[in-house]
């Protein structure tokens, strides 16, 4: 009889000393042990989600998390250990995105680059190429893609790594979110009315630091 697979649980890193941290020590002086409480069911509920994302909506997740919704808006919105996007719509912590990308980076890299050999072909005479007939029609050439698939990749890993954001925005005197804005805004246009197309993250971020620069 076959074992049943068991599932592995999702982690992620948890500090020992988390609760001492400035804005949680303000987050347990508002709302005591069940505010942070709140905040790491908020972590495991984004460490579950695809995109480590999740919908602002207070009455689903009160209703998850059997909380007040009003001590999870106040959780998510007043102590500075969430980000909201843009619109307000999902809220994100930037710390485990960040921790989250560290970790399975380097191991979606290794196995990117993990070629495997072709089998063999064995020789064969080579067999005469039919002739075209007169009527037949050209093949029609492939189609260029102007879409640039990986610039909105290469834009969600930026948006995810918060500790490269923060070393940006303490470079230039602003913060994260209008970095992240600029990324899915004015660079992203850039990239697509020019048809450029950067080679890798390094050379995605020089764009960036141009761009903040003026240069383009």
């Amino acid at each position: 009889m076959a074992k049943k697979k068991i599932d592995t649980p999702r982690s992620f890193a948890h500090d020992s000393n988390a609760r001492n941290s400035a804005n949680i020590i303000k987050l347990r002086l508002a709302h005591g042990a069940a505010g942070y409480g709140v905040y790491f069911m908020l972590l495991e509920r984004l460490r579950d989600s695809p995109d480590y994302q999740a919908v602002t909506d207070y009455d689903i997740l009160a209703y998850d998390l059997r909380e007040d919704p009003k001590l999870i808006r106040s959780v998510i919105e007043d102590f500075g250990l969430f980000t909201l996007s843009d619109d307000g719509r999902v809220f994100f912590s930037e710390t485990l995105s960040s921790r989250l990308h560290d970790l399975y980076a380097p191991k979606a890299a290794k196995n990117a680059n993990e070629v495997t050999e072709p089998a063999a072909i064995p020789d064969r005479e080579a067999e005469p190429e039919p002739k075209p007939e007169c009527d037949a029609e050209p093949a029609p050439s492939a189609a260029v893609d102007t879409s640039l698939p990986d610039i909105q990749n290469l834009i969600d890993r930026t948006c995810s790594d918060g500790r490269w954001l923060a070393e940006v925005a303490n470079k230039y005197d602003c913060t994260s979110k209008y970095i992240i804005k600029k990324l899915r805004n004015e660079i992203r246009s850039y990239c697509l009315d020019n048809a450029v197309v950067p080679s890798s993250m390094t050379d995605f971020r020089s764009i960036v630091c141009d761009w903040m620069d003026g240069k383009i």
